[in-house]
């Protein structure tokens, strides 16, 4: 009889002493909506690192790379001479690396000059524990760059979308670089961005948005010049980031940069025919003040980036400073 009533105190110690030991925090304890504060940051890539339960952010106004505590305090994770923008980043779990896209579109005014502006594009490499850099690779093609998204396939490979020239790259494991496709169709349109989110399917294809035209685009790792767009049953502005959330579902970030009438917006699309097409199977306005970029997997919920980078492209006045990280609720 004794032993039965110790049962429930032995099995709250049991849970206590597991959650300690794999340093999680319970879903319920994170915020729906984090705030990070700081005034002109801009932070368009967002990963989330579940060992240490932060946030980390890129920005595209000061290079740096900041982690975000779930209460919202923030720390500078790496930060150099040559992180004049960060865009994409993802963390590779086999590696304890933060992996970043790192490029210059023009809007770090401290770090970029006529020499990197749309030149200048790596993919840099961080112990996500310490922050110290472990490999800068440049990119380099004697075109327009802008290394926007990185994904990973299942053998360690990286691919990187170009939304200045209608490029993806690849570097495989042993660091060397080269293109993995090119086609015309990719091409941005002008004063606009093209390629911009990428993910990588489990059955061996990437799918990558372009921005301006709102499309996606299915392309076999075995054979990209086989590529097709995913019919989409109702049409999308535009499409930022991706998240694949199963192997059936995508959600997708659309924003408004300012020059047209269409909402911020988040979408989740679904697919019964393994992304030769798809349906919007639901919607969630963001606001306004918003401009969702990309998303972080926290447990079994998806949080996004909200950039605000509408107010940037209107002249930077008033310079934000909240730039919220908020749970997907479709």
């Amino acid at each position: 009889m004794k032993s039965l009533k110790m049962l429930p105190i032995l099995l709250t110690i049991m849970f206590i002493t597991s959650c300690q030991n794999e340093s999680e925090v319970p879903i319920e304890q994170i915020p729906e909506t984090i705030i990070v504060i700081e005034s002109n940051l801009y932070p368009e890539g967002i990963t989330y690192y579940e060992a240490d339960q932060s946030f980390y952010v890129s920005s595209l106004t000061k290079g740096k790379i900041s982690k975000v505590s779930i209460d919202g305090s923030i720390t500078t994770f790496a930060d150099d001479p040559s992180l004049i923008s960060t865009l994409g980043m993802k963390i590779d779990k086999t590696t304890n690396q933060l992996i970043a896209c790192i490029s210059d579109p023009g809007f770090n005014s401290m770090k970029s000059d006529s020499t990197s502006l749309a030149q200048f594009a790596a993919i840099a490499f961080f112990d996500i524990n310490t922050g110290e850099k472990i490999n800068q690779i440049r990119i380099d093609t004697g075109q327009p760059i802008l290394l926007n998204d990185l994904t990973l396939d299942s053998s360690g490979n990286i691919y990187i979308t170009d939304s200045f020239s209608p490029n993806i790259y690849k570097i495989d494991e042993q660091g060397d670089v080269s293109t993995f496709y090119t086609n015309s169709i990719f091409t941005p349109s002008p004063n606009n961005f093209g390629l911009n989110g990428i993910i990588y399917h489990p059955d061996g294809y990437l799918i990558v948005s372009k921005y301006d035209e709102g499309k996606l685009f299915k392309i076999p790792i075995n054979s990209a010049a086989s590529f097709t767009e995913v019919e989409l049953n109702k049409p999308v502005p535009s499409i930022d980031g991706l998240i694949l959330t199963d192997e059936n579902k995508i959600i997708l970030a659309s924003n408004n940069l300012g020059f047209a009438n269409h909402v911020n917006a988040v979408y989740e699309l679904s697919s019964g025919d393994n992304w030769s097409s798809a349906q919007i199977s639901n919607t969630f306005e963001s606001g306004e003040d918003s401009f969702p970029t990309t998303f972080a997997k926290v447990g079994n919920d998806h949080y996004v980036q909200y950039a605000k980078l509408h107010q940037f492209f209107a002249g930077n006045d008033p310079i934000p400073t909240e730039f919220p990280i908020t749970k997907i609720n479709f």
